[in-house]
Parts: C-alpha cells; sequence; structure tokens
C-alpha cells in the first residue's frame, strides 16, 4: 500500500514507462515477472474499481521468485521491502550486463577531495545500477574508520535503500537495587551485641588453629563504624545493563558492587498493596509490600514491566521513572570461615595426615563444628550446619532397650521398596503392661501429621531405623520462609525472607528468627521512648542467649562422652550411648522464654500458608491457620515443615494496647552507592540537556517516547570497531563515523524494534516521534555532502507508515498513507510544498456540486469501504470521507486487510510505527522529467527556479 502512494515510482508504473526497461535477462532478478506482476496489482489499485482485492496472482510469481514467501508462515515488513526494491531495481535495470567495477584505490582517495570522491562512487555504482529504484530511491553514506595508533583513515561511501534506525534508549536500562543485609552484630550492634566470649579448650591446637582463633578471637565489640559500610546498612545501588542480558547478569554485577557473593543475594520485586485512605497514620506511612523472587533466567527486558515500587515506596529519586526498582535480600544464613575452610579441604585434601596428629578430616571437623556450637557468635556473625553435630546425636541416643527411647531423636526409615525417609520420634507410647511393647511414634520430614507411624524396638534392631544420614543425603539447600509484620490485625511494612538450616531445633531457628527481627527494631534511643527501646533490644539479645545456652547444654550433654578425636567415623555399637532426658531442659527453656517474652516488642507466631491480605491491609483469616511459636529443642525445622515457612511479627507497644503509638518497627535508612548513584545522576544531566534535532514542531519526547532525532544520532555515532589496519598491518579499536552524504528522493527508515540476542528476543514497544512535515535531514550529513555544498534538499515529508500489532511470534501489519491523487494512467501533481493545506491533487467537490474541477474526473484508487467489493459503499462512508475531502487538514488513510478508512492526521504517529516512507519536498527536477507524467493542473511547476515544461 505505501510503495503504491509513492510519488515517481507510482508513475512510472501506471504510465507504462517500465516495459520499456524491462529487464528480463538479469540473472540477479526474478525475470521481471515480480515488475510485471506489481505492475498489473498496482493498475488494479489505482482503476477505482474495487473495494478490495486478493494479489494472488502477485503473491504466486513472489513465491517463486523468492521461496522463503512461498509458505504460510508470517514473514518481516522490512524484509519484504527490501526484497521488492531489489527485485524491481534488478527487474527494471537498465544495464543488461554489469561490467566489472574495481573499488576506489586508498591512495587516491587521500589526495583527492571529499566530494569528488563521493561523486566518483557514485558513478562507478551508476554503471552497474541504473533504474528507477536506484534514481529516486537509493542514497549514499559517508563512512570513516580511523586507526587509532597511525591515524590513517579509510573512507567509503555505501549504497542504501532503507536506513535501520535504532531506539537508543532502550538498548540498555538502569537498574535501582535496595540490598536488605542479613542482621550481624556490625548492623544492629545494641541488639545483637556479644557480651561474653567463650573460648576453645586449650588442648584443642591438632587443627588449624589458626582459622579457629580467627573465627572465635574476633574482636567483636570494636566500634562498628570500622566495618565496610555494606556490613552495617542496606544498599542502594545503581546498575546499567543491557536489556536482553539475563536477570543473573544483572545479580553478577550487583554481587561485584556491594561485595556480597551472587549466590548469597535473592532478587525480588515489589507488590503493594493499596493503604487505606483512613485509619492509623502509621500503617498509612508503612504499607505492606511482599517481594516475588525473579527469575534469573529471563531477560532483564521483563523487569521494564514492573512498577516503580520501591521497598519504601516512592522517594522522588526518579521523577522521571527511568530506573526499574528491585529489592535484594541477602541470605541470612553464613558459614563459620574456619568450617568453610575444612569444607573445602574435605574437596582438595589438601590436610594431611601428619598435621592433624593422624586423625581424620572428618573427625577433625566434626570436633571444630562441637567446639563452635552455641558459641555466642551463632545467630550474631554466623551459622554453623549441624549435620555432623545431629548424626552424633542420633548414635549416642540409639535405643537399645524399650527404656532408651528419648523425644526428639532423629533417625531415617528405610522401607521395603528403597524408601529413605528422615523422621523425629514427636512421642513415646508407654506400655505400663507390657514395657517391652512399648512404641515410639514418628513424624516425617516435609510430611504432614497424619503420615506419622509408630514403630517398636524389633524395627531399631533390625535395622529397618537407622540413625539419621546413614544413608539420607544432608539437604544441601537452606529452607526459606517469609517474615510479616502484623498489628492489631492490620499488617503493614515489608516483608522479608529468612533462611534455615534443616537441622536446627525449633528453639535455634526461633534465636535466628529474633536475631534477623532486630534490623527492623529502632536503634535510636535518644528518641522518645527511649527507655523502652532499650529495654527491648536488651531482652532480644537476653533471648538469643538463653536459647544458645540452652540448645548447646543438651547437645554437650548428649555428646560428653564423645571427645575421642576418631569418634565421628565410628560404626554406631561402638559408639558410647546416652541416657540423657532433655525434658526437664526444654520445660526450663520454655519456662524462661515465657519469662523474657513480657520485655520483648513482638510476638512469633508460626502460619501454615501465607496471609489473603484484603485491600484495607486486614487478612481473611482461617481456622487454625496460626500458632505460637513452638520454642522446642525436640523437634527440628525439617521435621515441622511441610512446604514453605511463614512467620509473622505481632509487634505490640508498651501499654499492650492497639494504638500505634510507641511500635519499634522501623526499616533500616540505605546507604547510597556513590559510583553508581553518579552513573545515574550523569545519564539524567546528558539526556536533559540533549535538544531535538527535529523541526521546532515537533512534541518534544517524554519518558516514554524517543523521536526520531534522537534514533538517527544513535545510528550516526561514533562508535568503536575491532579493524585491521591497513598500514599497521595489526587489528585495532578504530574508530567508526558515518554520516549521510547523497540523500534520495524517496526515502525510507525502518524503525529496530525487534532486539535480538543469542538467546534472547523482544519487541521495543516504545514510541518513536517523527514529524509528518518538515523532518530536517541536514543536521546528519557530512558538511562536505552536496545538501550543504550545492544546497540541496534535505526538508522531507512523511507520505505512509507501516505499523506493526503484535509481539516477537506474530503479528499484524496495517498501512497508513497520505492520499494523493492520481490518474489511471500515472498522471500526477507533483507538488513542491506539503503545506498541509488539504489533500493535494484532491478536488475539493464532488460531481454536481459547486467546487468541482470541470474537466476532472473523481479521485482514484481504493473505494472507501469496509464491505465486499460486490458491496457499495455505505453513505455514511462517503459523506464522511467529503467531509474530510473538504477539510483543511490532509487526508491520511489507513489500510487494515480489506477496511480502507479515512483517520486524523494526528493519529498517524504511534507506537506500531514500524517502517516510514517520506519523500523530499523539493524532488530532483531530472528525476520528475523522466518517471512522472504530470496532470494538466501542473504542467508548469517550478522546480528549484527552472521551468519544467511537460514532455
Amino acid at each position: 500500500q505505501c510503495m503504491v502512494y509513492l510519488p515517481m515510482l507510482r508513475s512510472y508504473i501506471l504510465s507504462g514507462q517500465y516495459l520499456s526497461n524491462l529487464n528480463s535477462e538479469n540473472p540477479l532478478g526474478t525475470g521481471g515477472k515480480i515488475l510485471l506482476e506489481f505492475a498489473e496489482l498496482t493498475k488494479q489499485m489505482w482503476a477505482g474499481k474495487y473495494a478490495n482485492k486478493a494479489p494472488q496472482r502477485f503473491r504466486g510469481a513472489l513465491s517463486k521468485a523468492r521461496n522463503k514467501y512461498a509458505t504460510t508462515e508470517q514473514q518481516d515488513a522490512q524484509e519484504f521491502l527490501a526484497d521488492m526494491l531489489d527485485a524491481l531495481h534488478e527487474d527494471s535495470n537498465k544495464v543488461k550486463k554489469k561490467p566489472m567495477v574495481p573499488p576506489l584505490d586508498d591512495d587516491w582517495v587521500e589526495k583527492t577531495a571529499l566530494h569528488r570522491v563521493g561523486l566518483e562512487a557514485w558513478r562507478r555504482y551508476l554503471r552497474r545500477d541504473r533504474s528507477v529504484i536506484a534514481s529516486t530511491i537509493m542514497g549514499q553514506t559517508l563512512n570513516r574508520v580511523t586507526c587509532p595508533v597511525c591515524h590513517h583513515t579509510s573512507t567509503s561511501f555505501d549504497p542504501f535503500s532503507m536506513l535501520s534506525v535504532p531506539v537508543p534508549a532502550f538498548e540498555k536500562m538502569m537498574v535501582r537495587c535496595k540490598i536488605l543485609r542479613r542482621a550481624t552484630s556490625l548492623n544492629c550492634p545494641r541488639a545483637l551485641c556479644i557480651q561474653s566470649l567463650v573460648r576453645p579448650k586449650q588442648d584443642l591446637d591438632t587443627f588449624s588453629k589458626s582459622d579457629l582463633e580467627s573465627d572465635i578471637d574476633m574482636d567483636l565489640d570494636a566500634d562498628p563504624d570500622a566495618a565496610p559500610p555494606s556490613d552495617r546498612h542496606p544498599g542502594a545501588n545503581i546498575v546499567e545493563v543491557s536489556r536482553l542480558s539475563e536477570i543473573g547478569v544483572l545479580k553478577a554485577s550487583l554481587a561485584e558492587m556491594c561485595g556480597i557473593s551472587a549466590g548469597a543475594l535473592l532478587l525480588c520485586e515489589a507488590e503493594t498493596t493499596p493503604t487505606p485512605s483512613e485509619g492509623a497514620a502509621f500503617i498509612r506511612q508503612n504499607p505492606f509490600v511482599t517481594y516475588i523472587p525473579v527469575n534469573e533466567a529471563r531477560p532483564c527486558a521483563e523487569l521494564s514491566q514492573l512498577g516503580n515500587e520501591g521497598a519504601e515506596g516512592s522517594q522522588g529519586d526518579d521523577p522521571d521513572g527511568m530506573v526499574i526498582e528491585l529489592m535484594a535480600f541477602e541470605l541470612t544464613l553464613k558459614e563459620w570461615p574456619s568450617v568453610q575452610v575444612f569444607a573445602q579441604d574435605l574437596i582438595n585434601g589438601s590436610f594431611s595426615t601428619k598435621s592433624l596428629n593422624g586423625m581424620d578430616l572428618e573427625d577433625a571437623r566434626f570436633l571444630l563444628e562441637k567446639q563452635l556450637y552455641g558459641h555466642r557468635k551463632e545467630c550474631r556473625r554466623f551459622d554453623l550446619r549441624p549435620e555432623r553435630i545431629i548424626n552424633m546425636m542420633s548414635k549416642c541416643l540409639w535405643p537399645r532397650t524399650t527404656a532408651d527411647f528419648r523425644r526428639g531423636l532423629r533417625i531415617e526409615y528405610l522401607g521395603d521398596r528403597n524408601q529413605k525417609l528422615p523422621g523425629t520420634v514427636i512421642d513415646v507410647l508407654v506400655n505400663e503392661d507390657n514395657p517391652d511393647k512399648t512404641k515410639v511414634l514418628v513424624h516425617f520430614d516435609h510430611l504432614a501429621s497424619k503420615w506419622a507411624e509408630k514403630f517398636t524396638l524389633d524395627d531399631f534392631l533390625q535395622k529397618k531405623i537407622a540413625p539419621l544420614y546413614t544413608k539420607v543425603t544432608p539437604r544441601a539447600i537452606p529452607i526459606e520462609g517469609t517474615l510479616y509484620h502484623r498489628h492489631s490485625g492490620h499488617y503493614f511494612g515489608n516483608t522479608s525472607f529468612l533462611h534455615f538450616h534443616n537441622e536446627w531445633s525449633m528453639a535455634r531457628a526461633g534465636a535466628h528468627i529474633m536475631a534477623q527481627a532486630a534490623r527492623f527494631l529502632h536503634e535510636d534511643q535518644s528518641t522518645s521512648g527511649g527507655h523502652w527501646i532499650a529495654t527491648c533490644q536488651r531482652a532480644l539479645g537476653k533471648a538469643i542467649d538463653i536459647i544458645l545456652d540452652i540448645d548447646k547444654a543438651y547437645v554437650d550433654r548428649v555428646l560428653r562422652d564423645c571427645d575421642d578425636k576418631f569418634v565421628y567415623k565410628k560404626p554406631n555399637d561402638q559408639i558410647k550411648k546416652s541416657t540423657y532426658d532433655a525434658s526437664s531442659l526444654n520445660d526450663l527453656l520454655e519456662k524462661k522464654m515465657t519469662e523474657i517474652f513480657t520485655f520483648l516488642p513482638f510476638v512469633i507466631k508460626m502460619r501454615r500458608a501465607a496471609p489473603n491480605i484484603r485491600r484495607n491491609g486486614v487478612a481473611v483469616e482461617k481456622e487454625n491457620e496460626e500458632e505460637p511459636f513452638p520454642f522446642t529443642i525436640f523437634r527440628c525445622v525439617g521435621s515441622l515443615v511441610m512446604g514453605r515457612m511463614h512467620f509473622v511479627l505481632e509487634w505490640r507497644t508498651p501499654d499492650g494496647g492497639k494504638s500505634n503509638e510507641g511500635l519499634l518497627y522501623s526499616m533500616p535508612t540505605a546507604w547510597i552507592h556513590k559510583p553508581s548513584w553518579k552513573l545515574y545522576k550523569d545519564k539524567i544531566d546528558s539526556q536533559s540537556k540533549g535538544e531535538s534535532l527535529l523541526h521546532p514542531l515537533v512534541p518534544t519526547s517524554n519518558d516514554k517516547s524517543v523521536d526520531i532525532g534522537n534514533c538517527l544520532t544513535e545510528y550516526c555515532k561514533e562508535q568503536t570497531l575491532d579493524w585491521r589496519c591497513p598500514k599497521c598491518k595489526d587489528f585495532r579499536d578504530a574508530k567508526q563515523s558515518m554520516s549521510m552524504w547523497r540523500l534520495p528522493d524517496l526515502l525510507n527508515f525502518h524503525i529496530k524494534r525487534f532486539n535480538c540476542t543469542a538467546r534472547w528476543r523482544e519487541k521495543i514497544s516504545t514510541r518513536v516521534d517523527f514529524p509528518l512535515t518538515g523532518l530536517d535531514m541536514s543536521n546528519w550529513c557530512s558538511a562536505e555532502s552536496p545538501a550543504h555544498q550545492r544546497g540541496e534538499s534535505t526538508i522531507y515529508d512523511l507520505i505512509g507508515v507501516v505499523n506493526h500489532i503484535g509481539g516477537m511470534t506474530g503479528g499484524h501489519y496495517i498501512a497508513r498513507c497520505k492520499a494523493t491523487s492520481c490518474g489511471p494512467t500515472g498522471s500526477e501533481e507533483i507538488a513542491h510544498t506539503f503545506a498541509g493545506t488539504g489533500a493535494s491533487g484532491f478536488p475539493h467537490g464532488t460531481p454536481g456540486e459547486p467546487g468541482e474541477l470541470e474537466g476532472e474526473s473523481a479521485p482514484t484508487g481504493w473505494r472507501l469501504s469496509r464491505g465486499k467489493e460486490k458491496d457499495p459503499p455505505s453513505v455514511l462512508t462517503e459523506e464522511r470521507a467529503k467531509a474530510i475531502g473538504r477539510s483543511a487538514e490532509p487526508l491520511w488513510l489507513q489500510f487494515d486487510d480489506d477496511v480502507v478508512e479515512p483517520i486524523p492526521p494526528r493519529h498517524v504517529v504511534s507506537e506500531m510505527a514500524y517502517v516510514l516512507f517520506y519523500r523530499r519536498r523539493n524532488l530532483t527536477p531530472s528525476n520528475v522529467a523522466s518517471y512522472c507524467t504530470l496532470s494538466d493542473a501542473s504542467l508548469q511547476i517550478d522546480v528549484e527556479g527552472e521551468d519544467l515544461v511537460q514532455r
């Protein structure tokens, strides 16, 4: 549709001039078949007889000439246009036998004036290619590549039929990511201060003692300001990444910037629940925000669909919405450095038996972990994986008689079908009449309680039940949970993520929850309520100490006889058994926690599922969905978790009322990563200073659009190229620059909306603003080009747009063209100025009415209708066409399959624009004389001050 509205080409076809130039012997063409069928289709379209026409013959000829169009698969409009222009050019090429044309000599190019070199390059091009396409559509670009070492410049002039311009604003994107660090004694010094240190035994000098002392003897009571900033506060980092790079690449860049390993970061997007307009001010100031982990294997372009909702809401840092907001959570677990050394040594085998005094590396690691278990740095700096501890406890507590059955014993069930299920003895079912028939009730990890089973002593003796981790492999990935904040039934604040080791007791897991909750506890005691803040901080640290001491006492009592250096690798039947019953110790823990809970600012509750939050922040609660957190040493995390864990901090005030006054919840203040923030500010400043190179009438770009001037600037900008310098004879990072040299009468643009990499593809739906009239190309022309030296016209007006609707996998094309009159024989009025004063060449009247041009036929072309070929146009459509024809605005038509409708000019520019067709306002006189059949209304027209008479 757009091609048949191109002036000169349209007249060239309809007047029959193409027949004299038909080149059926060109091996690069189609034997003239495409040109003939395109000419026949154009004549049918301008006959003024049809409402629609199926181009079956044209498609058949195209399928034979180009095999890729033979199938029913969708094709790209830009590729089709390039193939059509190439086929029409070769089928109408006046050069029957193309001569061999040598390239320009580099030495001659260096010594000769640039305008002469450009003219000679064009002449050499025309020696092989002379057609209507070459004369009206082909242009030239000037390319220069400069060597940074010898400064040699290679100059070339390349022909083009279409300019493929990129959308510059969306090749890369900026992501602002706030990082919530795990709570430690460094960033929460008051709540998690270490008041006493447990020293290792002096005789423990048989393995890596320096590493052990570096863990335990570190002065953690020093000034926390001496620690790196990233250890104290969450950071706000800005990262610039390619749109089609994977989110994992963004995560790696962020990890390098903040000093946290990529494996310890969890990237999430925010979802903010609308805050009620009425209610407590505290709830409105701290809206409920949930976070959803993003798929790191997906491209970063998918992040642009997210809203700019940060962890604390909008802060006004990004008024233009140019930055994508994300939240990153650091893994709340960190292994002891010395244990990490042993784990690596186990892999590498770097420790010799002699350096360990004959001790096996596994035995040495067990003794180290036993010594570190329950240390004051637990929960505050490091978190020990207790699999080896629990394995040894399972062996030490292994029953030989029914009297040895103990609650909390960790076992694994070895079924008849090769089943290997870890579990916990949750109850001892004593048979007082016959003690030998006493059974234990075992709950299996990650299964519901209804699947619990009873076992007898025979099952233990027959090895149907074995000590934990006899054959079962420890869980490598920590268990993840979500932490919520609530007060008086209202959820508020930011959710966060917690991580637990599978073998932690629930008491140890509770200590971890309280330690990580310290991040949301007020640290400033100088404010009002400072006494309440100080009391809560001390109570929080005391509660963690109580749990660690009792948990460690339980482990030490069970493993009291396991100080043998070679105990870990001994068989189960050779290990000394323990008959210790920890029921009294568990009761003591419950009593102590009950006492200290009165001084804490919150109560911990555990949920079976995520809360269903309503619009006002209130959840729809179900019966038996929530229970108090069980602080017990008899159950482990893996035993109680069936899926994802959910915890709620029920915050309370000093007086225990429902008022929000006195709540100590507070998000930690983020420090700004200055280098990345400077990058962002420089980007904003450079874009704010940049001025559009377009006509002044073009609307200025906003945050959701760019103008075609920016696209052309991006197309012509200097780039770095890996290039082999002909003088240096070596590859250099050369600078390549490009500019327009020779502009054609018909200028076509292809907007590169499809961005592709080896793995991902996307369609860029950014609106590109382009002018309907007055596109001045002089800004992108070389200073020595004919446009500047000879004063050639550089002003262009739009005549057609191809729009793409859809995505990467499929879509639909529609065309919008500026209507100009043309007779069935190609007579057309070549106006010099598209001043926008009516449809050029259309009579502003209808036959039989005043204003009709005497002797002028009605406008030809498609009939404006929605019906089939046999259906007459509706009266409404005819009246609408008449009204638009009389309008002072130019007539634009939209072609959507068999539907042809007039549209207002303001609807021409849209985010769907894909291919643009422009014509020079003052056409080249030689082209007008060669290809146009002028109408009676334009027998004499003034072109650049010359009188041209129709021939």
